[in-house]
């Protein structure tokens, strides 16, 4: 659109800062706003590649993860206060979908620690709780404030752009993180997921029976 305007090349054509400029000619240039005013019913189509991953070399993600939370030990419920997390993805192309990637995964590794239970009949191989009345995954009431610390280091030993992948790191160290926290609020260690209420009241139980063991 941009070349059909000014009368030249695409490849004569760049943008910078929000305007589309025409090499060797400073004084012709046009604002990418006003070309995507002109475009109506048009479509655009663009194509991008990059350059493949290295050879003999494994490209990773790294990232680090705390949880804030509280405890009833008399009910057995957890509630996680503040999630703060952050993720070495190379360079941030596109902010809004790695912050979006970061709050989803870290939302859906709390429904992995604490609400997420497939029951099944081992006698039949039925799911019982085989709907989202049953299977209960988190909701707007049970998400914390997600403090996401960017990094954003373009990882030149990467690829050619220096980006990495963000998709599936932030889940990873949510249900760790969450144990980890549990563990430090009230001494016991929950080894299996979901941490229910059951099993944390069953744990909590254990402890104490121990603790009592040992002084008599």
């Amino acid at each position: 659109m941009a070349s059909a305007l000014l009368v030249v090349s695409t490849v004569r054509l760049s943008i910078v800062d929000g305007r589309i400029l025409v090499d060797g000619d400073p004084k012709r240039s046009v604002a990418v706003s006003e070309i995507t005013s002109k475009i109506g019913p048009s479509m655009l189509q663009g194509r991008g590649a990059r350059g493949p991953n290295p050879e003999g070399k494994t490209v990773r993600t790294f990232g680090a993860q705390c949880v804030e939370l509280e405890v009833d030990i008399e009910t057995g419920e957890v509630t996680v206060l503040r999630v703060v997390t952050s993720h070495d993805c190379g360079r941030i192309v596109n902010p809004k979908l790695v912050e979006s990637q970061v709050v989803g995964g870290v939302t859906q590794g709390i429904g992995f620690s604490l609400f997420e239970e497939r029951i099944v009949d081992h006698r039949l191989g039925i799911v019982l709780n085989a709907n989202l009345e049953e299977y209960h995954v988190p909701t707007v009431a049970d998400v914390p404030h997600i403090t996401h610390a960017v990094v954003g280091v373009p990882d030149a030993e990467a690829n050619s752009t220096g980006a990495k992948g963000i998709g599936e790191p932030p889940l990873v160290p949510t249900a760790p993180a969450i144990a980890n926290a549990l563990f430090d609020a009230i001494g016991v260690r929950v080894r299996e997921l979901p941490l229910s209420r059951r099993r944390l009241l069953v744990a909590l139980a254990e402890h104490d029976m121990r603790g009592e063991e040992m002084r008599s």
